[in-house]
C-alpha cells in the first residue's frame, strides 16, 4: 500500500514538473466600473470593503506546450463570471477557478469578482490542465485530509462516550471534532467541487458550526479543568448559543445571512483560547500534564493559524495554501490526549479504590468469619452447658422444687439488669434486660412457678436446641445461667411485635397472611434442616418483630428427629376418661388452644395444632410439624380453624377425622390453596416437606406489611 502511494505521488510530481505553469504578470482591472489600472499579481488587486465588483482581464499567448491549456485562479471565492474572447463561460460560484483555453490560439480572458474582495484572491496561472489540477489538489490535500481526520476522530470520541459512560469530556470533544472537521471540509475546494452537488447547505452548515465548535470547546474545558472558572465558561457558551440562534433567525427572515455573523463566532472562539490558557496556566506551572498539553496544543494552533489570519486581514505575509488546518489537527490531538489522560487517571484511581475496597471487604469478611466462628463456638458452649444442666436436674443434683419470686426492675443477674417484665405464663416469665457490656436490650426467660426437675430439664433443653439454630426466622439464644436460687434462666433476642396469637383480629387478611406464612415456612425449614422437630407449633409460639417478620420460639418440648419419643400413654381408665373429655370439647373452649396437654394418657403438645397420627400413638416428626403449619395457614387465610374438634383427640377417641373443608376466597392464590390442603393431608407420607413449603411461599415473603 505504501509503495503504491509513493508511486502515485512521484507520478503527480513528475506531471507537475514536466509542464510547469506560469503566473500571469500583466493584469488589467477596474473596481466598480471605475478607472482601469494594471497589476502584476492578483494579490495587488485588493478593493475597499464597500466595493462589490472587480473586473480583471488579460491576454493568453496561445503558446502553451500542451493540448489542454487552461487558466486557474487559485482562490476563486469571489469569482462570479468569466468571458473567453468576449464569449461568456459558465462559472458556478465555487472556489474552483479552472477555465479551459483553446490550444494554440491567443485569447482574451475577463474575470468578474463580486462580493468582499478585500482579501488576497490567490494567483492567476496558465498551463496544462492536468498540471494545474494536480497543483490545485496538492494545495488542497492538507485541508481535505485534516477534515477527514477530524471527522474520524469525532467518530472514535463518540464511541468512547457510548462505551465509557459518564465521560462528558469525550462527548464535548466529539462535538468539537465533528464541527471543526466539517468546517475544514467545507473550505476544501476538492470536497465542494468533486464530491458535492449542492454547495450552499455546506457553506450554511460551515458558518453555523463555527458557533457550535466554540461552545463545544468551552464545555470541554469545563469538563476537563472545570472548577473556579466553571461559571465563566458556561456563560460564554450560553452567549455563543444565543448569538448563533439570533444569526439563524436573521438568516431565515432574509435580513442578514448567517455568514454576516460568522465574525462574531470567531471572536468567541478566539476569546475562549486565552481564557482557557489563563485558566490552566497555574495548573501547568504546578506540573499537571493535561494543562501542559493544552498549552502546547494551543501554541501550535496559533502558530499555524497565523498565516491564515494574516490573509484574512489582508496582510502580505501569508502562504498560497491554508496552514490553519495543520494547527487545528495538532490542537485536536492535544485535546484527545488530555481526555484520554484524564480517563486513564480516573480509571487508575477507580482501580486503586476497587483494590482498597476489595482489601477492606476481605478484612470485613475475615472479621465476619471470625465473629461467626466465635458465635458458633458460643452457641456450642451454650448448648453444652444446657445439656449438662438438664442432665444434672434430671438426676436431682439441683433443687427438686424451687419457687422463683418475681424479679423487680433494676435487679442485676450477672451482667444483665432487669428493665421490666414483658409477660408471664403458666410455665415461665419473660423480662426485658439490658446487657451491661454494650447496652443491648434482650429478653430473659425464667421459670416463675414451683418446678420439678423434669420441668427444669425441659427448660434447659429449650436453650440447648435454640442454641444450635441461627436463622432470621428463629429466635436465637444468647446465654444461659442460674439464678442465685439455683433455677436456670436463658437470654434470648428480644422480639417486640408480640405473638401471632395476639394478631387474631387480622386472621383472614390474605395480603398480610401470605408473607407471614412465607417467613414461618423458612423458619420451619431451618429447624428441619437441623433435624429438629418443634412438636408445639402454634400461633402463640410464633413471634413477630417490628418488621412483622415471624420468628419461631419456645423449644421446650422440641427434640431431634432421631431422639426417643415423648409418648406417655397410660392404659388406666382415668387417663382414657380424661382424653375422651378433651376430645369432646369444641376448639374454642378449655385450655387446649394454648396450653400443652401434659397429663397422663396424652401426648405432649397443644391438641388443637397436633396431627391426627399423634392421637393414634405415633411419635411426633417433621410431617406432624407440617400438619401444624397447615392448620395455622388455614386459620391465617380463612380466619377460622378447619375442624370443630382437634383431629388428634378425635383420633385418640377412635372418631374418624372429617375431611378438610374447602378454602374459599378469591384473594388466595390457587397454588397456596393446593399447598395448604396438601399440608393437611391425613397421610403423613403425602404431606410436603418444609423446604417445599418455603420454596412455594417464597415469592410472597416480600409483601409483608
Amino acid at each position: 500500500m505504501r509503495a503504491w502511494l509513493i508511486v502515485a505521488l512521484l507520478s503527480i510530481a513528475g506531471c507537475a514538473s514536466a509542464n510547469p505553469s506560469a503566473e500571469v504578470r500583466e493584469l488589467s482591472y477596474r473596481v466598480d466600473g471605475g478607472e482601469t489600472r494594471t497589476a502584476d499579481s492578483m494579490s495587488k488587486i485588493v478593493g475597499a470593503r464597500a466595493n462589490r465588483v472587480v473586473e480583471v482581464w488579460f491576454e493568453s499567448s496561445g503558446r502553451e506546450p500542451c493540448a489542454d491549456p487552461a487558466v486557474l485562479l487559485t482562490n476563486a471565492t469571489a469569482l462570479s463570471r468569466a468571458e473567453l474572447a468576449g464569449l461568456p463561460v459558465a462559472v458556478r460560484r465555487r472556489p474552483y477557478g479552472l477555465l479551459p483555453l483553446p490550444a494554440g490560439t491567443p485569447v482574451s480572458v475577463r474575470l468578474t469578482l463580486e462580493g468582499r474582495v478585500d482579501r488576497p484572491q490567490g494567483r492567476v496561472l496558465i498551463g496544462c490542465q492536468r498540471e494545474l489540477v494536480t497543483r490545485w489538489l496538492l494545495l488542497d490535500i492538507v485541508q481535505f485530509a485534516v477534515g477527514c481526520a477530524l471527522l474520524l476522530g469525532a467518530l472514535f470520541a463518540g464511541v468512547s462516550v457510548a462505551v465509557r459512560r459518564g465521560r462528558a469530556a469525550f462527548g464535548w470533544l466529539s462535538l468539537f471534532l465533528l464541527t471543526t472537521g466539517w468546517v475544514c471540509l467545507a473550505q476544501s475546494p476538492g470536497f465542494r467541487n468533486l464530491l458535492l452537488v449542492y454547495p450552499m447547505p455546506v457553506s450554511w452548515l460551515r458558518d453555523l458550526f463555527a458557533f457550535v465548535y466554540s461552545v463545544a470547546l468551552g464545555r470541554y474545558i469545563v469538563a476537563v479543568f472545570g472548577d473556579t472558572k466553571r461559571r465563566l465558561f458556561a456563560w460564554a457558551s450560553w452567549l455563543t448559543l444565543a448569538v448563533a440562534a439570533f444569526a439563524v433567525l436573521l438568516d431565515v427572515a432574509r435580513i442578514a445571512g448567517i455568514r454576516t455573523s460568522f465574525v462574531a463566532s470567531q471572536v468567541f472562539a478566539l476569546t475562549l483560547l486565552p481564557l482557557g490558557a489563563v485558566h490552566v496556566l497555574p495548573r501547568a506551572r504546578s506540573g499537571e500534564r493535561s494543562a501542559r498539553r493544552f498549552l502546547v496544543g494551543m501554541v501550535a494552533l496559533l502558530l499555524f493559524a497565523a498565516p491564515d489570519l494574516f490573509w484574512g486581514l489582508g496582510l502580505p505575509f501569508h502562504f498560497e495554501f491554508n496552514t490553519a488546518p495543520i494547527g487545528l489537527l495538532l490542537f485536536a490531538a492535544a485535546l484527545a490526549s488530555i481526555a484520554q489522560l484524564r480517563f486513564d487517571e480516573r480509571s487508575l484511581a477507580l482501580e486503586r479504590s476497587n483494590v482498597e475496597l476489595e482489601r477492606r471487604v476481605e478484612e470485613l469478611e475475615g472479621k465476619q468469619r471470625q465473629i461467626q466462628g466465635l458465635s458458633g463456638e458460643l452457641r456450642h458452649q451454650i448448648g453444652q452447658r444446657s445439656r449438662e444442666l438438664g442432665r444434672a436436674l434430671l438426676r436431682g443434683d439441683g433443687a427438686p422444687n424451687v419457687a422463683v419470686t418475681e424479679l423487680s426492675s433494676g435487679a442485676t443477674l450477672g451482667r444483665y439488669e432487669v428493665v421490666r417484665q414483658l409477660g408471664a405464663g403458666a410455665m415461665g416469665a419473660v423480662y426485658e434486660v439490658e446487657r451491661s457490656s454494650d447496652g443491648e436490650r434482650l429478653a430473659l426467660k425464667v421459670m416463675s412457678t414451683d418446678a420439678g426437675p423434669a420441668s427444669l430439664a425441659r427448660f434447659a433443653r429449650e436453650a440447648e436446641i435454640a442454641a444450635r439454630l441461627h436463622h432470621p426466622n428463629v429466635v436465637g439464644i444468647v446465654d444461659i445461667d442460674l439464678l442465685p436460687s439455683g433455677v436456670p434462666f436463658l437470654v434470648m433476642e428480644i422480639v417486640r411485635g408480640g405473638s401471632l396469637e395476639d394478631q387474631r383480629h387480622r386472621f383472614g387478611d390474605v395480603p398480610w397472611a401470605l408473607p407471614v406464612l412465607a417467613g414461618l415456612a423458612r423458619g420451619l425449614e431451618a429447624l428441619h434442616s437441623a433435624s429438629i422437630v418443634h412438636r408445639d407449633l402454634k400461633p402463640a409460639n410464633v413471634l413477630l418483630d417490628e418488621r412483622k417478620t415471624p420468628r419461631l420460639a419456645d423449644f421446650g418440648i422440641a427434640r431431634e428427629q432421631s431422639a426417643p419419643l415423648d409418648v406417655t400413654l397410660d392404659a388406666s381408665a382415668h387417663a382414657r376418661r380424661e382424653t375422651l373429655k378433651l376430645a369432646q370439647r369444641s376448639p374454642g373452649h378449655g385450655s387446649e388452644r394454648d396450653e400443652p396437654l401434659t397429663r397422663a394418657g396424652a401426648l405432649i403438645g397443644t391438641p388443637l395444632y397436633m396431627a391426627p397420627e399423634l392421637g393414634r400413638g405415633h411419635g411426633a416428626d417433621m410431617a406432624s410439624d407440617v400438619y401444624a403449619f397447615g392448620l395455622i395457614a388455614f386459620e391465617l387465610l380463612c380466619g377460622k380453624h378447619p375442624f370443630e374438634r382437634p383431629p388428634a383427640l378425635l383420633a385418640m377417641a377412635g372418631v374418624p377425622v372429617p375431611p378438610v373443608p374447602a378454602i374459599d376466597g378469591d384473594a388466595i392464590p390457587e397454588p397456596v390453596r393446593e399447598l395448604v390442603l396438601a399440608a393437611l393431608c391425613a397421610s403423613p407420607e403425602r404431606r410436603p416437606s418444609a423446604r417445599m413449603l418455603a420454596l412455594a411461599l417464597g415469592p410472597f415473603e416480600r409483601g409483608a406489611k
